[in-house]
Parts: structure tokens; C-alpha cells; sequence
């Protein structure tokens, strides 16, 4: 399968991508995700990353280069939007003198935390509009599409350089 990937590395056409081993969100929410991964399923900071559509604004990442990747038979999808309402529970108390999100942000719960790590782990979509990344132990660089590091903000709505 054809995917996308995001690096500050310029990698050529045919290396094969390996995980770094680093956590890719705060810790305490990768954390709790290890800590509910099913027997089998991909280890999230040994696992490369990549996403099906070219659009890079809502999965953290700051900036990089823009390849296509091809993923490997075995691969893993999960919705990311469930990894970002555990961020807003753990960030809720470092911003709760803020009345919208004291109100509205949901609270870091052992029971919350499971429900949205189950979730995860299962592939169930958040809401409408899911943001699937892939999880895999490797994958293959096919292309470097951007000659220059793009902001992921410039992706919203997908990257205009494949347009």
C-alpha cells in the first residue's frame, strides 16, 4: 500500500525505513497506550509511521521532508484523533483556568484513559472525520516528493506540491 511519510531526513528512493525507538507523544499517554497494546499488535515507538492521504497539519508533527512510502503487507491503522483526546485530558491541568477547556476537555480517568487506548488499539474511528496513521515495522521510501523541508501546517487539506 501506498502511503505518506514526514521526516526532517532526506532519505533516498528504496531505503527501508526502520523505527527510532522514541516515544511520539508525551509520555504518559504513550504510556498508557503501551501499556493497553494487545498481544501482537505493533509497539507505536518501534513502529514507522505513515498516513493514507498527504495531510500532516493534525499529527504532530512540526516539519519535514514529504515522501511516499510503500507499507508492508502487514501493517496496522489506527485513528490518531483518539490519541488527541487523551492529550487534552492530560494537558486539561495545565490549562484548566481556562473556562472553555475546563469545561469542555475531558478528564484524565483511569477509565477514560482505557476507553480511548481500547479504542485505538481496536481501529474504531473518532467521530466523522478520522485521521488513520499506519503503524508498521518498516516501511519503504518510493519517492521523496518535496525537494525542501514543508511546514505540516503548509498540508492542511493535503500537500499542494502533489496537486
Amino acid at each position: 500500500m501506498k502511503a505518506y511519510h514526514m521526516s526532517p531526513v532526506v532519505h533516498p528512493a528504496g531505503r527501508i525505513l526502520e523505527p527510532n525507538g522514541l516515544p511520539k507523544v508525551d509520555e504518559a499517554i504513550e504510556d498508557a497506550l503501551e501499556g493497553t497494546r494487545p498481544k501482537g499488535a505493533f509497539s507505536r515507538p518501534h513502529s514507522v509511521y505513515a498516513i493514507q492521504t498527504p495531510d500532516f497539519s493534525l499529527v504532530g508533527m512540526d516539519a519535514g521532508y514529504i515522501y511516499r512510502v510503500e507499507m508492508p503487507e502487514e501493517f496496522e491503522r489506527h485513528d490518531l484523533r483518539w490519541i488527541g483526546e487523551l492529550q487534552k485530558a492530560h494537558w486539561k491541568p495545565k490549562h484548566d483556568h481556562h473556562p472553555v477547556i475546563a469545561r469542555t476537555w475531558p478528564d484524565w480517568t483511569a477509565s477514560f484513559v482505557s476507553e480511548c487506548c481500547g479504542a485505538y488499539w481496536s481501529g474504531h474511528a473518532f467521530g466523522d472525520a478520522p485521521v488513520w496513521e499506519l503503524l508498521a515495522p518498516s516501511a519503504t521510501v518510493d519517492a521523496q516528493l518535496s525537494a525542501y523541508i514543508v511546514q505540516a501546517t503548509e498540508t492542511r487539506g493535503g500537500w499542494n506540491g502533489l496537486k
